[in-house]
């Protein structure tokens, strides 16, 4: 019997083909578990952030942490006398001197030893984008990092307790600057929502690489990095995925029209046609807004 000491060259090439072939058909589905289980940590990331705002409010009257300085005329946001970042988020201290405050950290980092953590989405890795180390953000003048997940501003001073409506105007670019709506037809076009956000995984370009400040509002758009997705977190801790209506890029503002932003977003607490109100109003409302929502407030 004739025995052979080695494999010939056109079995080693099938060797290597077929192995090539495994390699490519494993490759793909291990990739996508690995995405799998970013989605899930960042689901769990996310989760956990909301739980400092819970601690917080049950702590504090149960109600949801200031997020700016107050006007002594009535409690309205001063965003004159704030910058980078909200105090939720705070490391860098921007209150003022006389502030009890000023030497303490951000809201989140009393109620959780993790908060660099839990406040970064594994897929994006706080993805710096356009942002420029030299101005104002989270952590100090040298060290742009972004907190992936941010905060509606309007929800300062919710009750935690509070179930209002919540619901979002698809987008067409005609209907932003609508602060209360009144015409049925239209109230008739809004999309429900599970709960009121209190924490939005950011996209990156729109605008959280611009707008270091831990807020989510106006034409600020909810990420798109997790099977067309970003993760929301509501103010009764219950989390999601969110596929928000977009046009094809996320980019501003070649697709604005088309992308659903926090200008789209409307609440109502009292369940009649008339009664709803869009979250975001720019930085002019009273602490606790958001548990009686009205005009002028």
């Amino acid at each position: 019997m004739v025995r052979r000491s080695a494999f010939t060259l056109i079995e080693l090439l099938v060797v290597i083909a077929i192995v090539a072939m495994l390699v490519g058909l494993l490759l793909p589905a291990l990739g996508k578990a690995r995405e799998i289980a970013r989605e899930v940590k960042c689901l769990s990331n996310i989760r956990e952030l909301s739980w400092t705002s819970l601690f917080y409010a049950n702590d504090y009257k149960e109600q949801v942490w200031i997020i700016a300085p107050r006007m002594p005329n009535g409690g309205v946001r001063n965003t004159a006398n704030w910058s980078g970042n909200a105090w939720w988020a705070r490391i860098e201290d921007r209150a003022a001197p006389n502030d009890p405050r000023r030497d303490t950290p951000g809201w989140a980092f009393q109620y959780a030893a993790n908060v660099p953590q839990i406040a970064e989405c594994p897929t994006n890795k706080r993805n710096r984008g356009n942002y420029s180390a030299n101005s104002n953000n989270m952590w100090n003048s040298d060290v742009g990092i972004l907190f992936d997940y941010t905060m509606p501003g309007e929800l300062e001073g919710a009750r935690n307790y509070i179930k209002p409506q919540v619901a979002y105007l698809p987008p067409d670019g005609t209907l932003e600057g609508v602060i209360r709506l009144t015409n049925v037809q239209v109230v008739n076009r809004l999309v429900p929502m599970p709960g009121l956000p209190i924490f939005v995984e950011e996209s990156t370009p729109v605008y959280n690489d611009t707008y270091v400040d831990g807020l989510w509002g106006n034409y600020d758009q909810v990420t798109r990095r997790h099977s067309k997705g970003g993760h929301v977190a509501n103010l009764d801790n219950t989390v999601y995925l969110f596929k928000a209506p977009t046009g094809p890029r996320e980019v501003a503002p070649g697709d604005a029209a088309r992308d659903f932003n926090a200008n789209h977003l409307y609440i109502n607490m009292k369940g009649t046609k008339q009664d709803w109100y869009r979250l975001y109003r720019f930085g002019a409302v009273k602490w606790g807004w958001v548990n009686n929502p009205r005009v002028g407030q």
